[in-house]
């Protein structure tokens, strides 16, 4: 998943839905300081809006069906969610409510800039 990375130097932003416990040795064996945004919503919410988003015909088609069933999201649909247990920042952003993009990037670039 990451073998495009060395190629860059930071700063370079990764997303994904990265599951704690797996992802951290991963990441960590990147090399490269990291800053976590975390994006934080009730579980129902989000099930909600992933359910809006499956039948919208302008989303990317790599969003394969087999992917987004009930079946398929389970894991997250039932399981508390929380960051990524990694040694770096963590920056918590509500998404139930609009997001201050502007405020959460302004954080980032604080802990991405050496003191």
């Amino acid at each position: 998943m990451y073998t495009m990375v060395p190629e860059f130097r930071p700063p370079i932003v990764l997303e994904a839905h990265f599951y704690r416990g797996v992802a951290e040795p991963e990441l960590a064996a990147l090399g490269h300081p990291m800053v976590q945004v975390y994006c934080r919503c009730p579980v129902d919410l989000a099930w909600q809006r992933y359910q809006q988003r499956r039948g919208d015909p302008e989303r990317h088609p790599g969003h394969l069906p087999e992917h987004q069933d009930e079946t398929a999201t389970l894991r997250w649909r039932t399981t508390e969610p929380l960051p990524l247990d990694l040694e770096a920042p963590l920056i918590e952003v509500d998404t139930s409510a609009e997001v201050d993009v502007i405020a959460v990037a302004a954080q980032i670039v604080g802990f991405a800039t050496p003191a």
